[in-house]
């Protein structure tokens, strides 16, 4: 699993086809369907949400829906009791 807001860390991306090339399905969590993390993906979990920077230069609002996504995969894989 990647994540990321715009879809073009090189970084990021690089990693997600590494993981393919080494025979691991990628899914992705990012808020852009266009970007080039979006095309690396066997799997994209999209949201649409503008990116907004907080005072101390991270991003706040758009890392919500993330949160939201890995909550909701966790008690898939492993239900609360």
């Amino acid at each position: 699993m990647v994540l990321s807001v715009s879809g073009e860390s090189e970084d990021i991306n690089e990693q997600g086809v590494y993981y393919q090339q080494n025979g691991a399905k990628v899914v992705a969590i990012t808020a852009s369907s266009h970007s080039t993390l979006a095309g690396i993906a066997d799997v994209v979990l999209n949201y649409d949400t503008p990116e907004v920077q907080a005072v101390s230069g991270g991003s706040t609002l758009s890392q919500l829906p993330v949160v939201y996504y890995l909550e909701q995969l966790a008690m898939i894989v492993q239900p609360l009791n």
